[in-house]
């Protein structure tokens, strides 16, 4: 009975909680950093209507199946592929968590960058005086503060989820304000940089199929 309620109490307290951990997993820095650029050498809207496409018949069904068999196995990869598959597949389980590892050791080294920049520019180390580019190439060509700002990375991330479901729930809350708010700014900016010459031509590009 004692282990029992252990396991109901590591859950999110609602469903706003779970869908602000579904987002934060599903969107990363590159859907900022990697994604325009994305869409701007490849066409616009070309590439904006495959990848909505491949969206909505790859990634979302994913997304539905892999919550549908995590509440319905209320186990870890390891054990929901030996629920499902059996046991000789549940080597695939442990390859699954494996990938999520992987993906973590990258952006551990990615939200170091993003964390060395955060303070970077509180400090007004990337006014429009500055040479970003040499900014960059000091910062990789320093060893200790590529590591030192990737274990603080790695720390920020222990601390969010050293507590379980609830924990990760009320780091995802924040997070998720704060990425929205990016994000809008962002668009808001984009806007403006967009209209200094009068026209909208980088908006129209970005939703337009070119031949």
């Amino acid at each position: 009975m004692q282990a029992s309620g252990d396991s109901s109490s590591d859950e999110f307290s609602g469903r706003l909680g779970l869908i602000f951990a579904t987002i934060g997993a599903a969107i990363g820095t590159g859907n900022i950093w990697r994604f325009p650029r994305m869409v701007g050498a490849n066409g616009g809207g070309s590439f904006l209507v495959p990848w909505l496409i491949f969206l909505f018949l790859w990634s979302v069904p994913l997304i539905i199946a892999e919550f549908a068999l995590g509440k319905r196995s209320r186990t870890g990869t390891v054990g929901t592929f030996r629920i499902f598959a059996g046991n000789k597949f549940a080597w695939m389980g442990l390859w699954t968590a494996w990938i999520s590892t992987a993906i973590g050791f990258y952006y551990a080294v990615v939200t170091g960058w993003c964390i060395n920049y955060f303070q970077t520019a509180i400090r007004g180390g990337l006014g429009s005086e500055v040479d970003t580019v040499q900014v960059w190439n000091d910062f990789l060509q320093d060893p200790f503060q590529v590591i030192f700002f990737q274990l603080i990375a790695v720390m920020i991330t222990m601390a969010a989820i050293w507590k379980g479901a609830k924990a990760i729930e009320k780091v995802n809350v924040t997070l998720m304000v704060s990425l929205f708010i990016l994000l809008f700014a962002a668009l808001f900016l984009s806007f403006v940089m967009d209209l200094d010459d009068g026209t909208l031509d980088g908006f129209v590009y970005m939703f337009s199929i070119q031949p």
